[in-house]
């Protein structure tokens, strides 16, 4: 068979395989061991006896398998029903290190981690502004929005590794982003070890906190556990970990999903 028949073929199988960025995630995990060797990232889940929930199931037999960063967690109920749920859960299940509940501007998380330095040739501004006009024409009002935001306080230290893990929760109102009845949670967590390897631009080794962003059935328990508390569905989305201007495919897909699912905004 001509090699070009073969790349042809290789390619149609991934591309229908491979979900698009944004659709509805049907969560599947990786055993942490299998992640721990798989992305050479943090080994706590796998000391922990916890899975990483993959970011594309599908493409686990054809390519490299992958976690995903964060999720969004959807839910068709009213924003203080989701959080006067979840917030005691994770008091009571992870701790609690910081908290706070605002009126939020999502500039704050994009200045923070692109504000810093050069913006060589505009990139940056260029690209939020790109992302700006993207959900303004989807109808998603993405500043001045209610904010819940949980931080759990550390969990899985391992003492003779200095190693630990944080979780992060932020309950957002939908009827502020969307005009709807609908409550998305973004969740991640971040593990933190110590390394030996090379740092950017440093050519000797050096021993060092590397941080890993994850999601893990542990953290995906505390949200189904209000799903089954309230008796009513939720729907995941892979999201990445910093503001929603860098969520835009799945913040444009979960508006959708709430238009078919969630009431309009009665206030």
């Amino acid at each position: 068979m001509p090699l070009s028949i073969i790349a042809l073929t290789l390619i149609w199988l991934l591309a229908s395989r491979v979900p698009v960025f944004g659709e509805p995630l049907a969560l599947e995990y990786i055993e942490g061991e299998a992640y721990r060797r798989a992305s050479e990232g943090s080994s706590l889940p796998s000391r922990f006896n916890e899975r990483v929930v993959e970011d594309a199931p599908a493409t686990a037999s054809l390519m490299r398998r992958t976690n995903a960063p964060a999720l969004f967690a959807v839910f068709p109920a009213p924003y203080e029903t989701i959080r006067d749920r979840l917030v005691p859960s994770v008091r009571q299940t992870l701790g609690q290190d910081r908290f706070f509940e605002e009126k939020h501007d999502d500039l704050v998380e994009w200045n923070e981690w692109y504000g810093q330095g050069t913006d060589p040739g505009g990139f940056h501004q260029k690209w939020r502004e790109e992302n700006e006009r993207k959900l303004r024409d989807a109808g998603i009002h993405w500043q001045a929005y209610q904010e819940t935001r949980i931080v759990s306080k550390t969990y899985n230290s391992v003492w003779w590794k200095r190693g630990w893990s944080q979780a992060m929760f932020r309950i957002i109102d939908g009827r502020d982003l969307f005009d709807l009845a609908c409550t998305i949670v973004l969740f991640t967590r971040t593990d933190y070890e110590l390394r030996f390897g090379f740092l950017h631009n440093t050519p000797m080794p050096a021993i060092f906190v590397g941080s890993d962003p994850l999601v893990t059935d542990r953290e995906v328990s505390l949200i189904e556990k209000v799903k089954d508390e309230l008796g009513i569905p939720v729907t995941f989305f892979v999201a990445g970990v910093m503001s929603l201007l860098d969520n835009v495919t799945p913040l444009i897909e979960t508006k959708d999903h709430c238009v078919n699912t969630s009431p309009p905004s009665s206030r």
